[in-house]
């Protein structure tokens, strides 16, 4: 876990973990205390899933004409590229 982690609620030191874990009496720990503690050391919030969807916008019209500037582009690359040929080994003898 990163300290400056900024989607933490509550940014924790290693001295504040050390004294958590450190403190004599707990025996049983209900499901609210382990989701505090995980909340606590790492950052994890439970809560209700929420939809998400994610768009993939190959068909936009800015990345249509940004793909086929890219093309031109990489074919002059391409030009300077090194080229791998594969040989069988009697080709090579030849």
């Amino acid at each position: 876990m990163k300290e400056d982690n900024p989607f933490l609620k509550t940014p924790v030191n290693e001295e504040e973990k050390t004294v958590i874990l450190q403190k004599p009496g707990y025996r049983n720990l209900c499901l609210s205390t382990m989701i505090r503690w995980i909340h606590i050391l790492f950052g994890y919030l439970y809560d209700v899933r929420k939809k998400h969807y994610y768009k993939a916008k190959h068909e936009d019209p800015q990345n249509i004409e940004y793909r086929s500037a890219f093309i031109e582009r990489y074919f002059e690359y391409e030009k300077r590229a090194h080229w791998w040929i594969q040989l069988t080994h009697p080709e090579a003898g030849e």
